[in-house]
């Protein structure tokens, strides 16, 4: 992943924000070169698939592979955790 907006990336995408002048409006102080590059950097890596539309304006929309969908449920998990995590009382020793 690597990249410190990638997890602004893939939430974005996982509120159904899918075409990346959008998600450059949800990720403020995110440059377009630095998501482009991002975004290039999470497809490669097997999590996003990218889909282009030949319509006029053209313009292509990202989505999750079957990867991308088991991340995204590992780290809901995750959160899930950490929720659960800030109920407890500290152990004593």
């Amino acid at each position: 992943m690597g990249c410190k907006w990638s997890m602004g990336i893939l939430d974005s995408i996982d509120r159904g924000i899918k075409r990346p002048s959008s998600i450059s409006r949800e990720l403020d102080g995110i440059s377009t070169k630095v998501l482009h590059r991002c975004i290039g950097k999470l497809e490669s890596e097997g999590f996003l698939v990218r889909q282009s539309f030949d319509e006029i304006p053209p313009h292509v929309e990202y989505s999750f592979s079957d990867e991308g969908r088991v991340l995204m449920e590992m780290i809901q998990n995750v959160r899930s955790l950490a929720g659960r995590w800030n109920t407890l009382e500290p152990l004593e020793l």
